[in-house]
């Protein structure tokens, strides 16, 4: 059973002995009304107020999710650039050996002529 089912089942048992309870008491009418009213309020007020920490709770939890995602994100875009850079690095010097690879093979080329 999930808490909030809990939660609810209790409240509900709450609310009815209450209720059981002010029903028996000897007392008016009026003076029943009168406490069943001011007991029924005073669950609302509960229920408002765990209703308003369930809120603020799953609010911050999404907040620290956002964040959490954002810093992943934030890494994974560096790894990226990291490895951006470095394979410009591999390029540029690839480029640099065959450059000096054509360079011989050019003078090797213009030496087997003159022989």
């Amino acid at each position: 059973m999930m808490k909030t089912d809990r939660m609810a089942l209790f409240l509900m048992g709450m609310g009815i002995g209450v209720t059981a309870a002010i029903l028996m008491a000897p007392a008016s009418g009026e003076e029943t009304r009168r406490k069943i009213k001011k007991r029924a309020s005073d669950a609302a007020d509960m229920v408002q107020d765990r209703a308003n920490a369930l809120k603020t709770s799953v609010m911050e939890t999404v907040a620290d999710a956002k964040q959490r995602i954002n810093d992943t994100l934030k890494r994974g875009r560096a790894a990226v650039d990291k490895g951006l850079d470095s394979a410009d690095v591999a390029v540029a010097k690839s480029r640099d050996v065959t450059h000096k690879v054509g360079v011989q093979v050019e003078q090797v080329g213009k030496q087997m002529q003159t022989i």
